[in-house]
């Protein structure tokens, strides 16, 4: 595609690499307004794409969600659950009775030994998925084998610890101490805290920042919690800040100007920056297969 005197390689992504969170187009500047020289570059460019893309894929599938982010789920996991075990010893009175609790206990511990048994990964969605979706990892992506399998394997040992904190009242700082540890968590009721939000990790950078630099900050985070949600800042991968710059890079100009607010007591309306990408993307494909469908130009052109 030629763009101001300089032609562009455009490429639509496989769909198998769409479904893992890829864009649907690639445009890279091939930097050279010559037609003979931009045809090489492509033809190279592509040659170098399809070999890549199935070694992308494989280790996709064979690691389909970044381990930093399991890392921050299964350590989230941890810290709720002996957060909660605390809170039960301090309370007044304990919502249930301590045989019956030890009950609920070992009743869920077996229906985890089944699962893994039976290799049944749905399991894990319904223990970890409200802690997932705070991390920023979808359901399908929690019943992956490979991250499945840990989550199982971590609710086991946490029903072990809270039937042993339960019966000898052991302080779970002390008694889960190496599984503390283990998953980043210092001993400590500090570390238990829960994690720092986007959005006040946000509203406390521009309470830091000039009043200059905190509208920049504000656009900026309001841009990241539409793209990120409001998950952990912990959570956060480089990979993701890639994602998130790319998402700017293709704002359509003049974005979130359309939204009705010009005149005095007008609503307006919301508007939805990923919402914007998608109906930009949508009327240059239109336009550019209205370009190739012209029979005056050729192919190249």
């Amino acid at each position: 595609v030629r763009r101001n005197q300089m032609f562009h390689f455009r490429r639509r992504w496989p769909a198998e690499l769409r479904t893992f969170g890829a864009p649907e187009f690639l445009s890279i500047s091939l930097r050279t307004n010559l037609l003979r020289e931009a045809v090489k570059r492509s033809a190279d460019l592509l040659t170098a794409l399809e070999a890549g893309e199935i070694d992308v894929l494989k280790e996709l599938q064979d690691n389909p969600v970044a381990e930093t982010r399991v890392r921050s789920m299964l350590q989230e996991i941890v810290r709720r659950s002996v957060a909660s075990m605390i809170a039960r010893q301090e309370c007044d009175a304990p919502d249930a009775h301590p045989d019956a609790y030890l009950d609920r206990i070992t009743s869920e511990t077996r229906r985890i030994q089944e699962a893994q048994r039976a290799r049944d990964w749905t399991v894990a969605t319904g223990l970890a998925g409200d802690v997932a979706k705070r991390n920023g990892i979808a359901v399908s992506e929690v019943e992956a084998p490979a991250v499945a399998r840990q989550v199982l394997a971590v609710m086991r040992q946490l029903n072990e610890l809270s039937a042993r904190v339960e019966r000898d009242f052991d302080d779970p700082l002390h008694a889960g101490r190496e599984m503390l540890l283990n998953h980043g968590l210092s001993p400590t009721r500090d570390a238990l805290k829960p994690p720092t939000p986007l959005s006040e990790a946000i509203e406390k950078a521009c309470q830091e920042a000039p009043p200059d630099v905190e509208t920049k900050i504000r656009v900026v985070g309001k841009l990241a919690l539409v793209h990120f949600g409001d998950i952990p800042v912990s959570s956060l991968v480089l990979e993701q800040s890639f994602d998130f710059l790319r998402m700017i890079w293709m704002l359509p100009k003049g974005w979130g100007k359309s939204h009705g607010r010009n005149r005095h007591g007008q609503p307006g309306r919301d508007l939805c920056p990923l919402d914007e990408i998608r109906e930009a993307d949508r009327r240059d494909a239109q336009l550019i297969a209205r370009i190739t469908s012209l029979d005056r130009l050729s192919v190249p052109d």
